[in-house]
């Protein structure tokens, strides 16, 4: 179908739970599964002709194992009535109501292999609007799409695997600078990482879309090493970075990763004073927030924990 963006097959679980949940209802026999067909919109006048073949193609197949005589369709419009509030699923904004030019997607995840690694897989993707180049193909084209994969050992941050891999491209030729990106294994993702990719890759000694994902990789490499140094500090066998704290020389030690990383962060600023001469680090907000949401008061959280995780 010219139209069709998704196809979805539902297929009913058969067994116990079923059955107990038709005869709580007192429902009749259920169905196979449920089948979707998910369409962007009418058919195009000039895709008239072709929707329509497509159209008994498909009818032709399904009469080979659909019992129409005992099945249904019907046409609907989804109607969200309720759905999982985390952050992970909120909008990252309010999209204004104007047509859409080009979207291009950053996302980043770190995940842990073993005690002394973390391994980031970031992905690139560009998506160019439906008719950007054929009035008559209204569907959205994913021009880029790149991923990358990053071992970094947490001991020095430093990368020690390193792997690109070209999903979607413009051009035969693009994915033959995939292999001059193992460059960066030696290199440390702490400061100075964005010179040296820029060294390394920028122009045309890389891909310029795989160039600005690595730079977006990079702190996410640094937030996620200091989340496990939050997380050990909590565990009963160690408490070391909950102790660098208790000392002008320690504290002073706690701010050095964050130094003139940012306003906030300023060496000369309010903030590193605080921690410097009193070791109080503050709540960030959305740990506050989340708190205040589970009926916490986030100074009592706070004073019960004897350190608490911060966020640049």
């Amino acid at each position: 179908l010219p139209t069709m963006v998704r196809y979805v097959q539902s297929h009913t679980v058969a067994g116990e739970p079923t059955d107990a949940l038709v005869r709580s209802r007192g429902a009749g026999e259920p169905y196979d599964g449920i089948a979707e067909i998910w369409l962007a919109g009418d058919t195009p006048p000039e895709r008239a002709e072709a929707a329509r073949a497509a159209g008994e193609r498909l009818l032709a197949d399904e009469a080979a194992f659909v019992d129409f005589a005992r099945s249904t369709l019907f046409l609907t419009s989804e109607i969200e009535v309720l759905a999982r509030p985390d952050d992970e699923a909120t909008p990252l904004f309010v999209e204004p109501d104007l047509p859409r030019l080009h979207s291009r997607d950053y996302d980043v995840r770190a995940y842990r292999p073993d005690d002394d690694h973390i391994l980031v897989r970031g992905a690139v993707r560009d998506v160019l609007p439906g008719g950007f180049y054929d009035d008559a193909d209204q569907r959205p084209m994913t021009m880029h799409h790149m991923v990358v994969d990053l071992m970094v050992h947490t001991a020095n941050l430093e990368i020690t695997e390193a792997r690109v891999v070209f999903e979607e491209h413009p051009h035969v030729s693009c994915p033959t600078i995939a292999d001059h990106y193992t460059q960066l294994v030696g290199l440390s993702v702490a400061r100075g990482f964005t010179h040296r990719v820029r060294e390394l890759f920028g122009g045309p000694r890389g891909c310029t879309h795989t160039t600005a994902l690595l730079q977006a990789m990079a702190p996410v490499v640094v937030q996620a090493h200091l989340g496990g140094r939050i997380r050990e500090v909590h565990r009963p066998e160690g408490r070391a970075f909950g102790d660098a704290l208790t000392s002008p020389e320690g504290r002073a030690k706690r701010v050095e990763g964050n130094r003139n990383t940012c306003h906030v962060w300023a060496e000369d600023g309010e903030y590193v004073e605080r921690i410097i001469a009193t070791g109080e680090v503050l709540l960030p907000l959305p740990i506050a927030r989340r708190l205040q949401a589970r009926g916490i008061e986030p100074d009592a959280w706070q004073a019960r924990r004897d350190v608490v995780p911060d966020e640049k």
